[in-house]
């Protein structure tokens, strides 16, 4: 459902966290399911029924909870780990609701949007895109230590959790205890990150030659000033990356604004000389 919502003009969707209604979810379901949920453009963890008290009839249905947060006191960690992810991903988050709002771009993506000649693609149900650059792969079975997943061909994908680059095109396992959530980079994927209070942008350069660009954009996040046509308050900024086989080249052009100073991050297993041009 998210999907074709995105892909039918409402790109600022997301599923109520632990159910809407009916018995709460068990802790390995909700935690699987803020998982999920962190990628969405909106997130929420929501019920309908508040607290009950056990002799209150109204609802036959009811199972005399809602769903929060912290309704099981051992899954805190996980949950932690994975909103404080969420707040990292702000930039990018950030940057794709202005694309989407500019271009009409949905921001979670089938796979097939990007990959249409892949016509394995097309049958997959179970993965989708966070933007041009993350693939999420979410982990739906019960129990489950691992996850087994669809890399699109016609590119090259690190894992974001290890850096290890893959072939696309093929099926693989990777882990997926509960502590983990399957994620994989587009290679030539420019990622902001927020870091402290600091811009971080990860570079997946081109294992040969390729060149990529992405646009990041950021105002106060509190007020409309953002909207004002003739002085907009806001900033946008222009990141180009060109790689092959010897070098890495990055190019970075001011639109419009005063953009936070970038602090850059390269994949571990990178040792090609690079050049930064900051704008």
């Amino acid at each position: 459902m998210g999907l074709n919502l995105s892909l039918s003009g409402f790109p600022l969707i997301g599923h109520d966290i632990g159910g809407f209604a009916g018995e709460k979810p068990s802790l390995e379901l909700f935690v699987r399911w803020i998982q999920n949920g962190i990628f969405h453009p909106r997130f929420c963890v929501h019920s309908w029924r508040p607290n009950q008290n056990e002799n209150d009839d109204d609802d036959d249905d009811d199972d005399n909870s809602e769903n929060s947060l912290w309704m099981y006191p051992d899954s805190l960690p996980l949950i932690y780990d994975a909103l404080n992810f969420r707040k990292r991903l702000q930039p990018y988050l950030y940057s794709l609701l202005h694309e989407a709002m500019i271009t009409g771009h949905p921001i979670i993506r089938p796979t097939v949007y990007h990959f249409q000649s892949d016509i394995e693609c097309r049958n997959q149900s179970f993965e989708f895109l966070l933007g041009p650059w993350l693939l999420v792969a979410s982990v739906y079975e019960e129990h489950a230590i691992n996850r087994t997943l669809y890399l699109p061909s016609d590119t090259k994908w690190y894992n974001f959790w290890t850096d290890e680059i893959y072939n696309g095109g093929q099926m693989i396992t990777v882990p997926a205890t509960l502590d983990m959530f399957p994620l994989f980079v587009r290679e030539g994927a420019l990622l902001p990150f927020e870091i402290d209070e600091h811009l971080e942008i990860r570079v997946y350069p081109f294992e040969e030659n390729g060149t990529s660009e992405f646009n990041i954009y950021d105002d106060d996040g509190e007020t409309m000033n953002y909207y004002n046509e003739s002085e907009g308050k806001f900033d946008l900024q222009t990141i180009r990356l060109s790689c092959n086989q010897r070098q890495i080249h990055i190019e970075t052009f001011v639109i419009v604004g005063k953009p936070k100073a970038i602090q850059w991050r390269f994949p571990t297993n990178e040792k090609r000389f690079y050049e930064i041009n900051e704008g």
